[in-house]
């Protein structure tokens, strides 16, 4: 699955898919010499959905410790029937590892992405309200022009600034900017 997984965020890798495709393959051919039990398929399908789905809606990790708890109780119900007494089963120490590694790198991504959607606005508009600026041309009447971040805009401000005052920006209207003095 995670080989499949990587060649379908990013196609052209190829060997993620050959090899993703080669183990279902293998797995499913697995399946069915040995007695299954449909529901543990069906649970370790829907955990590897909430796997899928955690990627897509903001779920901070809750559809990732679902998708490892389907998995672990789908791979403790995968075998079944007489063979399961003859010891046809898959061993936690197998599944455990993998899955506590999985929900902890979701968990970390998680907690990253909260993190990060808490910081102010770094583009646009409204990544720039704060940000200081040099004047280019005096503001006679109130308007001329500031040099930021390799560009020149035209700005309103007091009308005692001159080329080389420092100026911060308070807001942006369009293609025009508000400054007020440094300090």
């Amino acid at each position: 699955m995670a080989g499949l997984y990587f060649e379908l965020s990013t196609p052209g890798a190829i060997l993620p898919g050959v090899v993703g495709g080669l183990a279902l393959i293998l797995a499913l051919y697995a399946f069915s010499v040995l007695p299954v039990n449909l529901a543990g398929v069906a649970l370790i399908l829907f955990g590897v959905g909430l796997f899928a789905a955690e990627l897509k809606v903001a779920s901070h990790g809750i559809l990732a410790v679902g998708g490892g708890i389907a998995i672990i109780a789908g791979a403790l119900l995968l075998f079944s029937g007489p063979a399961a007494k003859e010891g046809y089963r898959v061993d936690l120490v197998v599944i455990l590892p993998g899955v506590l590694v999985t929900v902890a790198v979701f968990g970390i991504l998680s907690w990253r992405t909260l993190v990060l959607r808490r910081l102010p606005a770094r583009t646009g508009a409204a990544g720039m309200i704060g940000e200081p600026a040099r004047v280019v041309e005096s503001f006679a009447g109130g308007k001329g022009r500031v040099h930021f971040q390799g560009e020149y805009w035209d700005a309103e401000g007091p009308a005692d600034l001159s080329p080389g005052d420092s100026v911060r920006i308070v807001r942006v209207d369009g293609l025009k900017l508000a400054v007020e003095r440094r300090t």
